[in-house]
C-alpha cells in the first residue's frame, strides 16, 4: 500500500524491486480506508486544537490491520516492513519487544508502540539492524531503482507541508 501524489511511480518502483529480488508484488487500493481512518482523524484532531499523529494511526489501522488482513487472505504468515526498528523475543516472558534501530537517526520504533503481540509476532523488520547508508549501499550493489530515492519525510499526504491549505 502506497499513499502519495507519486503513487504510480512508487508502485512501479516497488514492482521493479520485487521483480529484481524474485518475489511476488501485490497492490491493494486502501485509499478509502486511508481517507476514513487517517485523513479524517488528522483533520478532526487538528481542528479540535489537539496535535494529531497520523503516522501512528496509519501504522495501526492501515499497515498493521488492513495490510495484515490482505496478506493472510493470500496465505502469508508474516509481513516485512521498511520500518527502522528491531524486534526481539524475551525468552522469559515470551513477549515480543520493539527495540530501537541501530541507526538512531532513522529509528521508527516509537510509531509502532500500539502494535499488539500478535502483530509483532507476525512482522519482520529487516532494516533495523542496518544504518540507512548500509541499506543504500546494498540497494546500489543490487541495482535497485530505489537506491537513491529520497526519504519520505513529514506527513505523506501533505506534500508541501502547508497544513492550512490542506485543511
Amino acid at each position: 500500500y502506497i499513499w502519495n501524489s507519486n503513487k504510480t511511480d512508487d508502485i512501479a518502483d516497488a514492482k521493479n524491486v520485487a521483480d529484481r529480488l524474485g518475489i511476488e508484488h501485490f497492490v491493494f487500493d486502501l485509499s478509502e480506508d486511508f481517507q476514513k481512518s487517517v485523513i479524517e482523524y488528522f483533520v478532526k484532531t487538528y481542528l479540535s486544537g489537539a496535535t494529531p499523529n497520523p503516522c501512528i494511526v496509519c501504522n495501526k489501522t492501515i499497515k498493521f490491520d488492513k495490510l495484515f488482513e490482505k496478506a493472510f487472505e493470500l496465505g502469508f504468515e508474516k509481513i516485512a516492513t521498511g520500518h527502522y526498528c528491531r524486534l526481539e523475543k524475551d525468552e522469559q516472558s515470551g513477549r515480543f519487544l520493539l527495540r530501537k534501530a541501530v541507526d538512531h537517526t532513522k529509528d521508527q520504533s516509537y510509531v509502532l508502540y500500539s502494535l499488539s503481540q500478535e502483530q509483532l509476532s507476525r512482522t519482520l523488520f529487516p532494516l533495523g539492524s542496518y544504518t540507512k547508508a548500509q541499506i543504500r549501499a546494498l540497494a546500489e550493489q543490487n541495482d535497485l531503482v530505489t537506491a537513491h530515492k529520497s526519504d519520505s519525510q513529514d506527513i505523506c499526504f501533505i506534500k508541501d507541508g502547508n497544513y492550512r491549505r490542506f485543511l
